[in-house]
């Protein structure tokens, strides 16, 4: 097993004295777990969040600085502002401008058939199960509950390659300025045009690409666990 690498040199920010928590680890305990609950019942979310962690995914330490680096992430962190609540409940931004931010992600949401609640509170159940500052807490919660938003931002869908291509995508963001997108305050620009957000924040939608869904997979049963 790995050790442990905190990110030194990281000074807290103001009004947070606890050490960091955020470190990259492979954690093959965790991967086992998970391994067992999906063979158990794929559909059990507890999971996917096990397999998050079990890779790693408590290395933050990158994001956190640079939100501490940036002007309107240090405004967030301090602050702790909130993502727009219609985030986990997109209904509220039912009546916003055909075409905007906000009206988009409504329409994502609708289409796709999605719940944000439960997949943030299935999400939450596991990450409060691990030591964690209270401004590490928010923001993993912040970046946890903007995939979606992310995912029409970027243009990709919800099938198995977009999942893919969006969790690349992340990745990505994490060594350059694209992952600033955690430090952004959404709410000024749900009712602004989206492709005006896009420009703003230097974003290009995804070229097209084929779908796969799991259903394409070689060997996959002809019907798959709903």
């Amino acid at each position: 097993m790995i050790s442990p690498s905190l990110h030194g040199g990281d000074a807290p920010a103001p009004g947070e004295e606890q050490s960091p928590t955020w470190y990259w680890k492979l954690d093959f305990a965790l991967l086992r777990e998970a391994a067992e609950i999906r063979r158990r019942d794929p559909r059990e979310f507890r999971g996917a969040v096990l397999t998050y962690f079990g890779f790693g995914g408590r290395d933050d330490g990158k994001i956190i600085v640079r939100m501490r680096n940036h002007p309107e992430g240090r405004r967030v962190l301090a602050d702790r502002i909130p993502l727009p609540a219609g985030i986990l409940d997109p209904e509220q931004f039912a009546r916003l401008p055909k075409g905007s931010l906000g009206s988009e992600y409504h329409r994502h949401w609708r289409e796709n058939r999605l719940d944000p609640k439960l997949i943030s509170a299935e999400s939450e159940k596991v990450a409060r199960e691990f030591p964690v500052t209270p401004e590490h807490a928010f923001v993993y919660d912040r970046y946890r509950d903007s995939h979606d938003l992310w995912h029409v931002l970027t243009g990709y869908g919800t099938d198995m390659a977009s999942e893919a291509g969006i969790i690349a995508w992340t990745f990505a963001q994490t060594g350059n300025r694209g992952y600033l997108l955690l430090a952004v305050d959404w709410t000024p620009h749900l009712d602004r045009p989206i492709e005006d957000v896009r420009r703003s924040l230097g974003l290009e939608v995804a070229r097209s690409y084929p779908v796969f869904h799991m259903a394409d997979a070689p060997g996959a049963p002809d019907e798959l666990p709903t």
